[in-house]
């Protein structure tokens, strides 16, 4: 059975318990994820019923519970909110629909000439000698040997260090660097696992050979350490001039860091394990669940972070937790490569809500444009507007 049949089954399935009312909580979120990136190959077929009608049964079905719930919780609900914008103060609930709206006086997409797709795995290696590789484009299998570590494209894109024996020679530092508009996984050489979004930099030895395993950090990047009691793992938190803003001393652990020099802070969460947060001689002890914020040179504990939306770009997400235009903004900046400016006064509302990161930006736009946030779109540079 092929990939596409196993998942019109699981459709089918999903659609017979819903319409049965049996659907569980998780089934329910498979079901609303399916919905919201919508593939016409999966559409499943009932015993009584066509695909055709299956599906404007499912139209019908969500979006009326849509239209009674108002307001999606949205902590529960982030994986089905590929193509959900929120706008809080009017607590109206704002989609990208699947049928036709001609009430709406908005554009369905840019013009050809201004579409503008979404980022993907991109990003260049510098190796010890300067040598840099284009790692999108480079074949899979070895690409370079540091010292006696392999340095290894895998078949899924991402790459590899895979030391043949122990050195004790001078250590040699490689740095994967990813633009805008790109994102890039790493697995370093003690099987430290590293997730780079757009705009982003770690430089790291190709061997961890003295008594600490120390790695540096700039933009934003989710990193899954590998235990070793006997050499403790550090990062160095760079602003993009290089110079150190925050040391994390990681205790084994799975943490996501983002220091964009353009946000002003840098936000440190916590999903397992602990870390220990370093300011000139203030620390931050973290437990999972908890964000530490370091701005204008002073820390900030937040008990209870939102993990969700910190980890939303590694999980194909780009989301909106109360922000406002600007900051929306600098993140479709990043990943959609684009150049944004304003001209006059912008209203001061702040916004919920995300897209898929799979998406072109003309969805993103529609939703702007829905709620009043006017725009022109000229090659890779947005305006915005009152």
């Amino acid at each position: 059975m092929t990939d596409r049949q196993q998942d019109r089954e699981r459709m089918a399935d999903l659609a017979r318990k819903w319409k049965e009312g049996r659907l569980t909580p998780e089934e329910k979120v498979e079901l609303e994820t399916w919905y919201a990136g919508f593939d016409d190959s999966t559409m499943p077929e009932l015993e009584d019923e066509t695909p055709e009608a299956v599906r404007e049964r499912l139209y019908a079905g969500i979006e009326k519970e849509r239209t009674r719930k108002k307001v999606i919780p949205i902590r529960r609900y982030w994986a089905a909110a590929a193509a959900v914008l929120l706008l809080l103060g009017g607590l109206t609930t704002l989609y990208i629909s699947r049928t036709p709206q001609p009430s709406m006086a908005i554009n369905e997409r840019p013009a050809a000439d201004t579409l503008i797709l979404p980022g993907g795995n991109k990003a260049v290696l510098t190796l010890a000698n300067g040598r840099q590789v284009i790692l999108d484009s480079a074949k899979n299998g070895l690409l370079a040997m540091q010292g006696t570590t392999g340095v290894v494209k895998r078949f899924d894109g991402a790459i590899t260090y895979e030391q043949q024996r122990t050195s004790a020679a001078e250590p040699l530092y490689n740095t994967v660097t990813t633009p805008r508009g790109g994102q890039y996984a790493v697995t370093l050489p003690d099987g430290t696992r590293v997730w780079l979004n757009a705009a982003s930099s770690i430089r790291f030895p190709a061997a961890f050979t003295g008594e600490e395993r120390l790695v540096e950090i700039s933009g934003e990047a989710y990193l899954e350490v590998a235990p070793d009691k006997s050499k403790p793992f550090k990062v160095a938190v760079n602003n993009a001039k290089g110079g150190r803003q925050m040391e994390v001393q990681v205790l084994g652990t799975s943490f996501n860091i983002m220091a964009y020099e353009d946000e002003g802070v840098v936000k440190t969460t916590l999903l397992e394990g602990a870390i220990r947060l370093v300011h000139g001689t203030e620390t931050k002890l973290l437990h999972p669940g908890q964000q530490g914020q370091l701005k204008d040179g002073m820390f900030r504990l937040l008990d209870d972070a939102d993990t969700e939306e910190a980890l939303a770009w590694k999980n194909g997400q780009t989301l909106f937790a109360g922000e406002d235009i600007t900051a929306i903004m600098r993140k479709v900046s990043r990943w959609y490569d684009v150049d944004v400016e304003y001209q006059g006064q912008l209203p001061k509302r702040n916004f919920t809500g995300g897209i898929s990161r799979k998406a072109d930006i003309s969805e993103l736009l529609k939703i702007l444009e829905l709620n009043q946030i006017h725009f022109t779109v000229k090659g890779r540079k947005i305006t915005i507007m009152p």
